[in-house]
């Protein structure tokens, strides 16, 4: 049970460098069934973990671009009512 919550805790932080590396060891012949699936389970535990962490709250990158994009909205729209008043 640790090993499955380590193996999800280090899949879920850092997925790139620890899926590759569980990956060769998956498809390696020195496990048996109940590691490989352990490890598995791991990988499908932190995907749906990150998923979550994804729905949850807006990347840094979306609220910095929206926010950006809200301000332009505003300074058209409002070019916009001033220049039909000055007509």
């Amino acid at each position: 049970m640790l090993r499955g919550l380590a193996l999800t805790a280090a899949l879920a932080t850092r997925p790139l460098p620890s899926g590759d590396a569980l990956l060769l060891e998956v498809f390696s012949p020195h496990l048996d069934v109940h590691q490989r699936l352990l490890v598995m389970q791991a990988l499908a535990t932190a995907a749906q973990v990150r998923a979550r962490r994804a729905l949850t709250r807006p990347s840094p990158s979306r609220t910095a671009r929206s926010g950006s994009f809200g301000s332009t909205t505003q300074t058209r729209s409002s070019r916009r009512r001033g220049a039909g008043l000055a007509s």
